[in-house]
Order: C-alpha cells, then sequence, then structure tokens
C-alpha cells in the first residue's frame, strides 16, 4: 500500500508543492504520455478476493482519502493549468469541467473502456458574477483553433431542434447558460410535447449506439440535405470547403437513411447553485436523471478580480489536443489494475449504498460514471490506470456529497414547511372546535394535506403524530384536560 502511495504521485496530497504530470519531453519539446507500465498495480495494491470485504474497503477508503481533487491526472491536469492563466476570477473547482468538455469532444469517435461513447453530460454551478464565463470562452477558443468548433450549437427549443443541429454537424454540443430552464422543460408535466421530448431525447441520444430518425424527420432532413449535395454537385469546380462539406452531407445523407452509429452529443448546464439544486430532488433521482449527469460545484465566495495572463490557449496545450483530435481507437484499461476496479466496483455495490433509500439510483451508476471520466482523464495515453481510476472514484464520492447536502438541506425545508402547515391546520382546528384529542387532530393533518397523507403511504404511518408532538414541544399545542389545543387558544 505504500508503494502505491508513492507511485500515484501529483493526485495524492502532499504538504510540499510540485509540478503536475511531469513527463518525459520529446524532440518538440512536448511532452509524451507515460507508458502504461508506469503503475505496477498487481504488485502494489495487494487486495485479493480471499481478504474480507471490510478490509478491502478500509484499504480502498485510505487510498481514496489521499486524492487530491485539485490536481487532475494527465492532459486535463495540463488543461486545468492552462485555463487558470485565461481566468478573470480564480475559479479552481470548476476548471475540470471544463477540461473534461474539451477530452470529450476530443474523443467523440472513440469507445471507452466498457465500449460505451465519451459524451459528457454535467451540471456546473457557480455563483454569478464568479467567473465562469471565462472557462466556457476557452473551451469554445481551443476548439474553433483546432477546427473543431461546428458542433457547438445554442440552447435547444425542441427536441426537432436537437435532431437537426445533431444531423447537420454529426455531432452536437450544448455549453449552456441558466441551464436548468432546458431541464424544467424537459421535465415539467406542463410543458408542451415537443420541449417535454428534449429530456428524453437527450438521455437517448447520450447512450444509444445507434439513432434512427422517424419517417417524418427522414423525409424533412433528408431533403435538406439531398437539396445541398445536389447544388453542390452541378458545379464544375469546388472551393476546399465546399469538398469538405459535400463529404459532411454525404456521409449525414447515409445516416439519415441507415441510421447513425454511436451518435456523439455533450451537454454542459451552467447555472447558479439555487437553480441548478432546484432540479436535484428525490423525483429526477428515482427517474435516473441525476445519476446520468456530472455535477461540478464552484466555490462558495467570489475570488478577487485578476488580470489573465493568457487571451487563448497555449500552444503547447493546442499541439497535444491536435495530436489526440479524432483518434479511433477505444480506451483500454491496464491489465495491471483490473484488481483495483473490481474493488471499486464491489465498494459502490454495497448494499448500504446501492439501496440507499434516497440516493440508490445514483450509486447504481457509479462505476458507469467512473470509467466514464477515467476513460476522459486517459485520452492521451490511451490506457486507463489507477490514477485515472482513483481519481475518478474520488471525485464521485463528492458528487455524492454534493447531493446528500442538496437533499438534506431540502428534507430540512420540507419539514419546516410541513410543520408550519400542520401548525396552521390546528389553529383553525382550535378556534372551531376548541380542544380536542390528539387523534382529531392527526386526522384533521391528514385530511387536509395531501403531502402529509403521502407521507404516511410511503414512509411513516405515524408521521402526522410527530408533527403534532414536535408542535407540542415547541410549545405551539398545549394539553388541557388530556386534549389538545394551539396555544392561541388557551386563554
Amino acid at each position: 500500500m505504500k508503494n502505491l502511495l508513492k507511485k500515484i504521485t501529483h493526485v495524492f496530497k502532499n504538504d510540499q508543492a510540485k509540478l503536475l504530470n511531469k513527463k518525459p519531453v520529446n524532440k518538440n519539446g512536448l511532452s509524451e504520455p507515460l507508458p502504461s507500465s508506469h503503475l505496477k498495480n498487481d504488485k502494489v495494491f495487494p487486495l485479493t478476493f480471499s481478504q474480507s470485504d471490510d478490509k478491502c474497503f478500509k484499504k480502498l477508503e485510505e487510498l481514496l482519502s489521499k486524492v487530491d481533487l485539485d490536481s487532475p491526472p494527465g492532459l486535463a491536469g495540463e488543461i486545468c493549468n492552462d485555463i487558470a492563466l485565461s481566468e478573470r476570477r480564480a475559479l479552481p473547482s470548476l476548471r475540470l469541467a471544463a477540461a473534461l468538455i474539451i477530452l470529450s469532444m476530443l474523443s467523440r469517435k472513440r469507445l471507452n473502456i466498457d465500449g460505451e461513447k465519451m459524451t459528457f453530460f454535467a451540471m456546473i454551478t457557480a455563483l454569478s458574477g464568479s467567473g465562469k464565463e471565462a472557462h466556457q470562452r476557452y473551451v469554445k477558443k481551443l476548439m474553433t483553433s483546432i477546427g473543431q468548433n461546428e458542433m457547438f450549437h445554442g440552447k435547444p427549443r425542441s427536441d426537432r431542434n436537437i435532431m437537426l443541429d445533431l444531423f447537420d454537424s454529426l455531432g452536437a454540443v450544448y455549453l449552456l447558460d441558466e441551464g436548468h430552464e432546458l431541464f424544467h422543460k424537459a421535465l415539467s408535466s406542463k410543458s408542451a410535447s415537443y420541449e417535454a421530448g428534449m429530456g428524453d431525447l437527450l438521455l437517448e441520444l447520450k447512450t444509444t449506439s445507434l439513432y434512427i430518425l422517424s419517417g417524418n424527420y427522414i423525409r424533412e432532413i433528408g431533403a435538406k440535405v439531398s437539396k445541398e449535395i445536389e447544388q453542390l454537385s452541378k458545379k464544375i469546380s469546388l472551393t476546399q470547403h465546399e469538398e469538405k462539406h459535400l463529404l459532411k452531407l454525404e456521409e449525414s445523407a447515409n445516416y439519415i437513411k441507415h441510421g447513425m452509429d454511436n451518435p456523439y452529443i455533450s451537454l454542459a448546464s451552467y447555472s447558479t447553485p439555487t437553480k441548478a439544486d432546484s432540479i436535484i430532488n428525490l423525483d429526477t433521482i428515482f427517474s435516473g436523471f441525476i445519476g446520468r449527469f456530472f455535477y461540478f460545484r464552484g466555490e462558495r465566495l467570489r475570488g478577487k478580480l485578476l488580470i489573465p495572463a493568457i487571451s487563448r490557449p497555449s500552444d503547447h496545450i493546442l499541439d497535444r489536443c491536435t495530436t489526440v483530435d479524432g483518434a479511433i481507437e477505444q480506451i483500454e484499461l491496464s491489465s495491471e489494475c483490473e484488481e483495483l476496479l473490481k474493488h471499486i466496483t464491489e465498494y459502490f455495490d454495497q448494499d448500504k449504498l446501492l439501496n440507499h433509500n434516497q440516493l440508490g439510483a445514483i450509486y447504481a451508476r457509479a462505476t458507469e460514471q467512473i470509467k466514464q471520466m477515467a476513460s476522459l482523464l486517459a485520452v492521451e495515453t490511451g490506457v486507463v490506470t489507477a490514477e485515472e481510476l482513483l481519481y475518478s472514484a474520488r471525485y464521485f464520492q463528492q458528487n455524492m456529497d454534493y447531493y446528500e447536502e442538496v437533499i438534506n438541506k431540502k428534507n430540512v425545508d420540507d419539514q419546516q414547511k410541513l410543520l408550519q402547515s400542520a401548525d396552521e391546520i390546528i389553529k383553525q382546528t382550535s378556534q372551531k372546535s376548541g380542544p380536542v384529542s390528539k387523534g382529531v387532530l392527526a386526522n384533521q393533518l391528514d385530511k387536509r394535506n395531501s403531502s402529509i397523507r403521502k407521507i404516511r403511504s410511503e414512509q411513516d404511518s405515524k408521521y402526522h403524530y410527530k408533527l403534532i408532538n414536535t408542535l407540542i414541544e415547541q410549545g405551539k399545542v398545549i394539553e388541557k384536560e388530556g386534549k389538545y389545543l394551539h396555544h392561541m387558544y388557551t386563554t
């Protein structure tokens, strides 16, 4: 275990400052990826299935506690360092989100270690005026510099809009300000059908290996593409740009006819914490919606205004991104850390997590999310090692801490609202009937508040009595000769 802590250096906390991702330098001055043999995890991570689960889990927790989330491994860490130079206000907690958007777009033709697409869906929150715009600007400038900005699209207004974007640019990326608005439309039962369909379509495109258009859209989009192909084909000579566009149109026409293999789509929703947290509730968790997103939360306080050191991505970052752009090789899992991945999977599959009464639906996707982030972190080497796995597992843990904080706060707020409602109902009952038995008060709460009835039905059949007892403890309900009434009517 000590050997592993020594070998996996830059993702672990250390009192001494050190360079991130220090690697050999080639003749062009660019850092080269470390070989997959750099970490001998079959020797330095001696966990075996013959050991008890508790011992294995404690060792894994020890490793995860050492991970420094401020130091992502590989190219992601280097991009984060570069983003820091472009910031107008320091926003370190969100740099990784921007880096992963870039790595996902560079890997649009690749599959992760599970054979799944390397899409990136994230909710990203920061205080208004905290500088998150600098991150979006960096992402767009980098992808424009390497000629891959056509996939960026504005906020979609309908499911049709998304389909048009996808087939127009053979991939779609949405960087959304106030992205919570899209989620509210997609999730609301009051939305128009074309708005409600956006959520289902986005999640389908995120995971499907083959997307086939319906008949109406085949005719609509197909006619548009065919017309453009016909117009370009009639020209005697084409510019380089027109030739490139014609090839894309022909590829799109083939997808329209036969279906699109592994359609690429990514979405990063930027919002303030309050607005983003409004989407996180038991309904969206139980439905599996929240479990498909990464969650990034910015600093609680705004940083001081800075003068950016750079106005565009640095050349060495552009060179490294250009090198991996459009690669098609599937990301592999280093054979030396297969055992580690098994233990991470078992850890998050513990019954107390998998069947957690509030967050179980998110824990059920833990390994899926960890593999996806680890694969994105490994796009430069093409091999996921222990560094990427441990970092991704620790980040998932932090995500769960955020979700638990949001849900607990909502539980407290909901409890307070129900208590206020119970207080008002008992006040009205006392005004009308005077002192009554506790059973009568309980029946009134059950009869007049649907949320109380739902909790009684699904969670706690004695919940209405617990509300009354709380109000008694607070002195708002008084006992009088074996009966009860609101304190306002005791005189």
